[in-house]
């Protein structure tokens, strides 16, 4: 109920908005636009936090897409794309104990209880191996499964309802994107096969790097991994300050992409500035 208020919510205050630019002339309309972009973006961002779930997921989607939304709109969303609230301790327990049969500090020599990052599925703790290996966990969230055909619903719904009051191309190609994603994303083991068959198209490329997977603390809702550090690849002023020419950086990200589209026929499908990381070398 409240993903609906708020989306006519949205849509009223549009519709008032054209109402009084019919009088007012193209000037006040194009700034009251601007101003009702922000605003509502906000609205949007507020109400997807609350939410949580597959929201987040529509929400990183959209912030992306800059074919058919308004700039003010989309980049009031990008926060979504690693702001996201975590989830508590005890339903990551639960997960690992419906995993494994175990809690995290039986099967790590170290677990630390607070995520370094979180999303809209899933959420990464730091962990040490027994060997001492420092690793990345991947961990999806407790009781997603329940979520998703009630989420998926909804959103299909405020789609339509949008689609009604203004005729936005795209839209039922990005839910049936969103949907196939979130099918994706939601089995880990298909993440790590990809993880693994793309990096062995790299192997002789010392330039691009790809973490490393280990199946033994595995499964198809927790995915351990080779922890790597760098910084987000939109974040300038660190790669500034790394001494990293930007603009060979650009053609490097290029080049690999190139590579894994028209080369190898596989490829990172999800390159927003939270999946990619930056090393000085």
């Amino acid at each position: 109920m409240r993903a609906y208020f708020v989306t006519f919510q949205v849509i009223w205050s549009y519709l008032w908005v054209r109402f009084w630019g019919r009088f007012f002339g193209p000037e006040w309309l194009g700034k009251r636009l601007e101003k009702a972009h922000i605003r509502n973006a906000r609205r949007a961002e507020r109400t997807i936090l609350k939410l949580q779930g597959l929201f987040i997921k529509a929400g990183q989607v959209i912030s992306i897409m800059t074919n058919f939304l308004p700039e003010e709109f989309r980049v009031g969303l990008e926060a979504l794309q690693d702001s996201v609230p975590p989830r508590p301790l005890d339903e990551i327990e639960k997960r690992f104990v419906e995993e494994f049969g175990k809690k995290p500090e039986q099967l790590f020599d170290e677990f630390d209880p607070e995520p370094i990052a979180s999303a809209s599925i899933a959420q990464v703790h730091v962990a040490r191996l027994h060997s001492g290996e420092k690793v990345a966990v991947k961990v999806q969230h407790y009781g997603l499964e329940q979520l998703v055909e009630a989420d998926m619903a909804t959103i299909r719904g405020i789609l339509t309802i949008v689609q009604f009051f203004f005729p936005v191309r795209g839209l039922d190609a990005m839910y049936d994107e969103l949907r196939e994603m979130i099918e994706h994303e939601m089995d880990f083991t298909e993440e790590a096969r990809s993880i693994v068959r793309i990096s062995k198209n790299f192997v002789d490329n010392d330039r691009v790097r790809f973490p490393r997977i280990h199946p033994e603390v595995s499964t198809g809702r927790v995915l351990t991994s080779e922890f790597m550090e760098g910084c987000k690849i939109g974040d300038i002023e660190a790669i500034e300050a790394m001494g990293v020419d930007r603009a060979e950086l650009a053609r490097h990200v290029v080049t690999t992409y190139c590579q894994m589209i028209f080369v190898d026929g596989e490829y990172h499908a999800d390159p927003h500035p939270g999946n990619l990381l930056v090393q000085p070398d």
